[in-house]
């Protein structure tokens, strides 16, 4: 018998025939530790009518995305050598804080910066907290601490005008300025495991 969906917004900020809840019990096929579950990206580009073939898709904390660029912190370098899928090498090693400083993974040392307004889809998934962070991938929080309205405001400068942001994490982050609100994604994965939300915002023109 098919389980029924339903989602209770208890806000006044988002109307409720925006927000959609999606069970995907699949974990990613990369394997790598806090990848999105199967089928999120397809079904996020479905939603947004965006192809993935066409479109420009960045994600600024990199992991193993399926479509789109992807920038990976430098100390991160020896572990995709040794460890990552040549397919789900990173784009661009830098910071997702400063994306006007990124090293091209395909232009040696070439130091690159991404432009205002360059994206259709912008998908940031950083790690959740500062320990996680260090125990998943060994990132030394005093050497690179989360500031999220940092990053969220350099996602915004590089996506397009009209062009989506979505936040995707455990919690439910607020609304990044100079964007208005397009869909809420509450998602289920696997039974024991912690759900999680994806927010998604259309910058404005």
């Amino acid at each position: 018998m098919p389980v029924e969906r339903h989602f209770w917004w208890l806000t006044d900020e988002l109307p409720a025939d925006l927000a959609k809840v999606q069970w995907l019990p699949r974990p990613s096929k990369s394997k790598y530790p806090g990848s999105f579950p199967l089928w999120f990206e397809k079904n996020l580009c479905e939603l947004l009518e965006i192809d993935p073939k066409e479109a420009r898709i960045l994600h600024p904390f990199g992991g193993c995305a399926e479509y789109g660029e992807r920038v990976e912190l430098p100390i991160r370098r020896e572990y995709f050598c040794k460890n990552v899928r040549m397919e789900y090498h990173p784009h661009y090693w830098g910071d997702a804080h400063n994306l006007k400083e990124l090293e091209a993974t395909e232009m040696g040392n070439t130091i690159i910066s991404l432009e205002d307004d360059t994206y259709d889809l912008v998908v940031c998934d950083p790690h959740y907290t500062s320990g996680e962070g260090q125990m998943l991938y060994d990132i030394n929080p005093r050497e690179y601490p989360l500031r999220r309205k940092i990053w969220q405001a350099e996602a915004v400068r590089v996506t397009k005008p009209g062009g989506f942001v979505a936040l995707y994490h455990r919690l439910l982050l607020p609304r990044p300025e100079g964007c208005s609100w397009a869909y809420l994604i509450a998602i289920a994965t696997r039974l024991n495991h912690e759900g999680r939300f994806c927010g998604v915002f259309t910058k404005d023109e």
